[in-house]
């Protein structure tokens, strides 16, 4: 199986040697794929790495591969980036700013529509999504224990058909 799911290391490594001042951050299950780039930074979960402008935190996510989603902090602004993660239990983000969270299938519809894919012959990849990705409901769910009065909400990695 290919550890990528949103990641071309082709593109990368032709970014990094036409930009030699770009940072590259990555946590350690990355490291074999990164080898030979320079400026890479390996990232701790959990740990605060701080750019000046901005910091940055890894946050362990649940996929069908490692993955971590991120916090991000910029002057008085804080952000939450998760995506392609079966739940987000044990991560809290009290009253973020911006929270960038996926909202990948509904589970209400997402059996329906299974049923109508395969019904026709089709692939229905929303049957893999069950136990990879995060429901429009956990989405919710997280967000709603977490905003504050002014907290905002992007939809990520959202399906068409579920």
């Amino acid at each position: 199986m290919n550890i990528f799911d949103h990641i071309n290391i082709r593109t990368l490594r032709k970014l990094v040697s036409e930009r030699p001042t770009l940072r590259i951050g990555c946590c350690k299950w990355m490291l074999p794929y990164v080898e030979g780039i320079k400026n890479v930074d390996l990232y701790e979960i959990g740990e605060v790495y701080n750019y000046g402008s901005f910091s940055i935190s890894p946050v362990k996510l649940y996929h069908n591969v490692d993955n971590c989603g991120y916090r991000i902090f910029k002057n008085e602004t804080k952000i939450i980036h998760c995506t392609d993660t079966v739940h987000l239990q044990g991560i809290s983000a009290k009253e973020y700013d911006l929270y960038c969270i996926e909202s990948n299938f509904n589970e209400d519809t997402v059996w329906d529509v299974i049923k109508e894919i395969e019904s026709r012959g089709g692939f229905a990849h929303q049957r893999g999504s069950l136990n990879s990705h995060l429901s429009e409901q956990k989405c919710n769910e997280f967000f709603y224990s977490n905003k504050g009065d002014n907290s905002i909400l992007k939809r990520l990695h959202e399906s068409r058909s579920s």
